[in-house]
């Protein structure tokens, strides 16, 4: 279990990189449209998902327990959530959408202008500006989102990086809001598989990616 952890918790670090590529193949697009960049994430990807798999096989067949104290949850823990908060720390990767949500939590914080009446052509000077894709969109998402996103952008208004990584720790913060609840119900119904069954949801890479580094919501 903790080997095929280790390797999982390794191909994210790998993911993380991946953006970091796109200057040196001269990628401008999201999501990349490089053949060879695009073979290379696709092989990333395969040894995530392969180590989630044995990940979450080795801990039912072990009969261990990450979510009572001790020196393996411990190591668990304090492993996930560095990685976790590195990831946060990750260029977009797959989608301009991070940047669009930013975009219109500023239009309300910042511009005091309504999102769903206003599109964000109308700051065209906007530091997030030049990195959104629907200019003349207005906001389509709840309201509850849109105030989330303008709460994030008041502490770093002058800063994507730091606007990004904000919104994403609101994401993390959510992820374990999330998987708190869950392993209550799991314990509830499922309780021989409780454990397993939210590390499957908790580390599913699909979920990791979409969450933490390219910030979907």
């Amino acid at each position: 279990f903790i080997l095929s952890h280790l390797v999982f918790l390794l191909s994210l670090i790998v993911i993380y990189n991946i953006p970091r590529l796109y200057p040196v193949i001269h990628e401008k697009f999201l999501p990349p449209m490089d053949r060879t960049l695009r073979f290379y994430i696709i092989g990333v990807f395969s040894i995530a998902f392969l180590a989630y798999y044995l990940c979450i096989y080795f801990y039912k067949k072990s009969k261990i327990s990450v979510f009572k104290f001790g020196a393996l949850s411990l190591y668990f823990w304090a492993s996930t959530i560095v990685v976790f908060l590195i990831l946060c720390n990750s260029s977009a990767f797959l989608s301009h959408d991070l940047f669009e949500y930013s975009v219109r939590g500023r239009m309300l914080s910042i511009y005091k202008l309504n999102p769903y009446l206003h599109a964000p052509m109308e700051i065209k000077g906007d530091i997030f500006f030049p990195f959104i894709f629907w200019k003349r969109t207005p906001e389509c998402y709840g309201p509850l989102w849109v105030a989330i996103g303008a709460f994030h952008t008041l502490f770093f208004k002058n800063s994507v990086a730091l606007t990004t990584f904000m919104h994403k720790l609101v994401l993390l913060a959510f992820l374990g809001m999330t998987s708190s609840v869950f392993y209550k119900l799991c314990k509830d119904n499922i309780p021989e598989d409780a454990g397993s069954t939210t590390l499957a949801l908790l580390l599913n890479p699909l979920v990791v990616v979409m969450t933490l580094i390219d910030g979907h919501n």
